[in-house]
């Protein structure tokens, strides 16, 4: 045995065997029907051979322990060549095992021949079907050769070496195995898909035989160097006149599409085919003789050219034909017209109601014209009656349809109409409006509205520089809608409308001017409600709002709520001694410095006189309480250094409630509260003591 050291160059080894044993079983497959025995000994010395040495370049996984693919080889013999094939492969390989002896011998020889059992027995069942073999099926036999892997692991002496090794690389048997079962299988399909389709060939071959000779189209074939390999009795009567030579010359115009040519007094129209006769690569020449057909196409064509009507020819759902009537009202040319898509003219809202109707009509369940949209080269939108009937033309299926230009009447229906339509949606988009609460979504639904009711474009310009509502009519096309503290939308008519039209928008835009005051006026009401009026801050209905939800927050999701009572000291002496005005910029004063003090995600409220209760959401429990403490006093030092008329003086008291405790919150409310009436009662010992100090000097 050969140790290679490196897995993968072990690997690639492996797999380049697999694809020489592909390559052999190709050129060994020819002897499967003459030579079944021969073909037996020769595929059952391959897979044993290649077993052999895929036991000698073994893959290592580790020290003393590697792993072969000669399973998987054994396996894929019985699999693809049946029993006598692999019993000669497993004897080959099983001897060589024997040969190497050691302790896994036994459960080595135990494998190779489960393996082509195995195979064997998936063979009886996928004979007649290898060219066409399911992935899956590999797969799940690459999955049940790893099993027999696993088993003749087990036989392995001393027995816990195997077990050992099943520990430790079972994952990696299951995944080479199956790998490597897949990937010989498919390159021995691929030779099978190979074998089946040369018989497909040569049975199609002989079949091509029987019916040419009883056709009336003629048939010839020729090699490439011009000799007649076959010929039917129509196609000898037009070697008369048609020399081989000739026809290999017109090769390269008839293999771009079918070709139709002169021969004597005679039409044929000439098909095309590459394919291997006798294998030798040929070219399959097949002529039928649409001499009257032309004739009759003629006579038709120029029927239809001269119409007074505009007519049109389908044919694959492409134009194959059109009149000049029809070239006239579409504004195209014929060449521009024909191999178009049929249905490229018509509107493409349009497209899939004129589909159904035309099915309808060519089963008879509609007789009356079809009214629809259709694009001029011009670019002009056009109302047309269309009626299309099916029709048989030199042995093709094609569709004839008349073509009549109905838009002077139509435009005259839809006027009215139009603008009755209009005026429905337009109050239903005023009904959307009245629903909204947003200004934003007010601003988006009417540009979305005026887009779908008349067809405008809207482009809106911010700028806050707009002090009041206004509707001007810049242009006659166009309308700025000035909406103040917002910007203007710039309305833009795609089309030139009419006077009802402006009047209909001015109105939606009126109405929207009202709903956008009356919204402003809400908020502005339902802030005067949740704000202190001196300071801006929020008050104690907010607070409460805003506590019941982050409550349930902070229990959802396990996080604290920190709290700080502040209280301005001697707030009473300042307003009695300095006055209710200085009082109040000191309250102003201190909601802006507690403001500053706090991250954007926690809130100040104002909660009694001077009372204030600073709410910070998940603080790192009672320090980040102390830093935010330190903070606002560090703020108030700052502010009292640059000798203010008042100089401010803050009692702070904190608290920290945890969710996860299951106490209430006013406890935490409660006990800030008092936290905080103990600092100022410090504060007043301390300036009683500094007063005692000051009489004693």
């Amino acid at each position: 045995m050969l140790e290679l050291e490196s897995p993968q160059l072990a690997l690639i080894l492996n797999l380049s065997l697999f694809l020489s044993l592909s390559s052999i079983y190709f050129l060994l497959s020819p002897l499967r029907k003459t030579r079944p025995l021969l073909y037996t000994l020769s595929t059952g010395f391959l897979f044993g051979g290649v077993a052999i040495l895929c036991m000698i370049f073994s893959i290592p996984l580790a020290t003393g322990i590697r792993v072969d693919l000669r399973a998987s080889v054994t396996g894929l013999g019985g699999f693809f060549c049946g029993f006598p094939s692999a019993l000669i492969s497993a004897l080959i390989s099983s001897a060589y095992r024997a040969y190497l002896g050691g302790g896994g011998a036994f459960g080595g020889i135990v494998a190779i021949f489960a393996s082509s059992l195995l195979g064997s027995l998936f063979h009886k069942f996928f004979s007649d079907r290898l060219f066409k073999l399911n992935p899956l099926w590999l797969i799940l036999f690459g999955v049940i050769l790893t099993g027999i892997n696993y088993g003749s692991a087990l036989l392995i002496k001393p027995y816990h070496y195997g077990i050992l090794a099943l520990k430790l690389f079972w994952a990696t048997f299951l995944l080479i195995t199956p790998l490597t079962t897949l990937i010989g299988g498919l390159l021995l399909r691929i030779i099978e898909e190979n074998i089946q389709r040369q018989k497909d060939l040569k049975q199609k071959e002989t079949n091509l035989r029987i019916l040419t000779n009883q056709i009336e189209c003629g048939v010839i074939v020729l090699d490439s160097s011009g000799k007649i390999l076959f010929s039917n009795p129509s196609g000898e009567k037009i070697l008369k006149d048609l020399t081989p030579s000739k026809l290999l010359s017109l090769i390269p115009q008839i293999a771009q599409k079918e070709s139709e040519i002169q021969v004597k007094n005679s039409t044929f129209q000439v098909k095309l085919t590459e394919t291997i006769w006798d294998n030798i690569n040929c070219f399959v020449f097949t002529f039928m003789d649409i001499t009257e057909r032309k004739k009759a196409e003629e006579l038709f064509f120029s029927l239809v050219e001269n119409s007074p009507s505009a007519i049109y020819i389908v044919k694959n759902g492409k134009f194959f034909y059109v009149n000049k009537i029809m070239e006239i009202l579409s504004g195209y040319t014929k060449e521009e017209l024909v191999g178009k898509d049929a249905n490229f003219m018509i509107v493409p809202s349009d497209r899939d109601y004129f589909k159904e109707e035309v099915k309808k009509m060519l089963i008879g369940e509609r007789t009356s014209p079809i009214e629809i949209r259709v694009q001029t080269k011009r670019g002009e939108t056009r109302w047309c009656l269309i009626m299309t009937s099916p029709f048989v033309l030199a042995g093709e299926q094609i569709l004839i349809g008349s073509f009549i230009d109905n838009t002077e009447k139509k435009l005259l229906e839809l006027s009215s109409e139009l603008y009755r339509t209009r005026i429905l949606q337009s109050t239903h988009l005023i009904y959307q409006l009245y629903e909204l609460k947003e200004e934003n979504e007010i601003i988006e639904t009417l540009s979305e509205g005026l887009k779908n009711i008349f067809d405008v474009n809207c482009e809106f310009l911010a700028s806050e520089k707009v002090d009041q509502f206004q509707i001007k009519l810049e242009n006659r096309s166009t309308f700025l809608y000035s909406i103040k503290n917002v910007g203007i939308l710039k309305i833009k008519f795609l089309s030139q409308p009419e006077d009802r039209d402006y009047k209909l928008v001015e109105l939606i835009l009126n109405f929207t001017s009202n709903m956008i005051k009356q919204i402003r006026l809400q908020k502005e009401l339902e802030e005067m409600a949740l704000t202190d009026a001196l300071t801006g801050l929020y008050n104690r209905h907010f607070l409460f709002l805003y506590l019941e939800q982050e409550v349930k927050r902070a229990q959802r999701y396990g996080r604290p709520i920190g709290f700080l009572m502040v209280d301005v000291d001697n707030m009473k002496v300042i307003n009695d001694e300095k006055g209710h005005l200085i009082g109040d910029e000191v309250l102003k004063k201190t909601a802006q410095i507690l403001k500053n003090s706090i991250r954007e995600s926690d809130i100040v409220v104002r909660y009694g006189g001077d009372e204030f209760l600073v709410v910070l959401l998940e603080p790192n429990d009672n320090g980040g309480l102390q830093t935010v403490k330190e903070r606002i006093l560090k703020k108030v030092d700052e502010y009292n250094s640059e000798n203010p008329h008042v100089p401010i003086s803050l009692s702070i008291g904190s608290s920290l409630w945890d969710p996860k405790k299951g106490d209430p919150l006013y406890k935490a409310l409660n006990e800030a509260d008092r936290n905080m009436y103990l600092e100022k009662l410090r504060h007043y010992k301390k300036l009683s003591k500094n007063h005692v100090n000051h009489n004693d000097s």
